[in-house]
């Protein structure tokens, strides 16, 4: 049974988790990032984890815009080698604690090969400063295996679903026109 604070405090983190992620954005970095989004030629995302099923998910939003992007749970040093990763694309980085150190491995690999990496974490650490190109800082308490997690959820999803919206909107056209022609295809 949980206490009086408790629900307090829950409702708390989940009513407010979103607007405070909201208001730490920096708009200018955001539209730096969106900016690299609409030029890449393919957006690969990292995830492990919970993170992992955020970054397949991510990764479909953004083919269904006929965006190239794939989700992975780990470097393979290979692939970025053979198929010369560099300036032109882009890493999405999904790291809850925003200090995982694998994530950061995976960021310092990616940056050093040219590509442009932007993690997306709940804490900021000069160290993670140091192996990305951008840090977004979602605003949530790490509530491991508890009801609060969401929260940290939450202010991820929003960022993605920021740079989602940017991609859509950008080609809204093309999108309506693909949407009526699945459509068409469905009946």
């Amino acid at each position: 049974q949980k206490t009086a604070y408790e629900m307090k405090r829950r409702d708390w983190v989940q009513t407010c988790a979103l607007p405070i992620s909201k208001f730490n954005l920096n708009p200018e970095v955001m539209k730096k990032i969106i900016e690299k989004l609409k030029k890449s030629k393919k957006i690969e995302i990292y995830g492990v984890g919970i993170s992992h099923t955020i970054s397949k998910l991510t990764s479909f939003k953004f083919m269904t815009l006929g965006i190239e992007s794939e989700a992975h749970d780990g470097i393979n040093e290979h692939y970025v080698i053979s198929s010369r990763k560099g300036k032109d694309d882009l890493a999405l980085i999904i790291s809850l604690s925003g200090n995982n150190p694998y994530m950061m491995k995976i960021a310092k690999y990616l940056k050093e090969r040219g590509v442009y990496v932007v993690v997306i974490g709940n804490k900021i650490s000069e160290d993670i400063k140091k192996v990305c190109s951008e840090y977004v800082e979602i605003h949530a308490p790490n509530y491991i295996l508890s009801f609060e997690m969401l929260s940290v959820f939450t202010g991820i999803n929003y960022v993605l679903d920021i740079f989602y919206t940017s991609l859509l909107v950008e080609n809204y056209y093309k999108n309506i026109e693909t949407s009526i022609e699945v459509d068409k295809r469905n009946k």
